[in-house]
């Protein structure tokens, strides 16, 4: 295969993982594209495709995949709202304190500032996730509408 046609199927995986068509994303993964160029990996996340998302996992990508500053498909799902996807992570058991956003966000305080819905962050407390030192205590009293949407009705938040 030469460049321009490996240059092709790679463009081809990279709008087949933005857009969530997983059939197409293995067609091309199979032809020689590589999900870890161009942000194949990371597109296939922001999709929020379950299906496009397992197909990354028949072609060796990890669940708990730490992607640097970018974090993990965990912190990827939370930060886009991807419910249907946070849900297949954890029925796999993702690990709920793996990987940082940024320099220093782990997976709790991306459910904090990003998710704005308690559920996330009920799960992750649930799967195991480290509070101390978090910061994620910091950003529920800086942005207060988690205590609000949580009090319960006739008391006012004092966050």
């Amino acid at each position: 295969m030469n460049l321009i046609q490996q240059e092709a199927i790679q463009h081809e995986a990279q709008d087949a993982a933005h857009s969530g068509n997983a059939s197409r994303l293995r067609d091309c993964l199979t032809r020689g594209a590589s999900m870890w160029y161009d942000c194949v990996f990371l597109l296939a996340l922001e999709s929020g495709d379950v299906a496009t998302f397992k197909t990354t996992l028949d072609f060796g990508a990890d669940i708990n995949e730490d992607m640097g500053h970018n974090g993990t498909p965990l912190i990827a799902a939370l930060r886009h709202n991807h419910h249907e996807l946070l849900e297949f992570l954890f029925s796999k058991g993702v690990d709920p304190n793996k990987g940082h956003w940024g320099h220093w966000l782990p997976p709790l305080s991306v459910a904090v500032r990003y998710t704005k819905d308690i559920k996330w962050v009920q799960r992750l407390l649930e799967a195991g996730a480290q509070v101390k030192g978090s910061g994620a205590l910091h950003f529920a009293a800086f942005q207060s509408d988690l205590a609000k949407d949580e009090a319960p009705p006739g008391t006012q938040s004092r966050c």
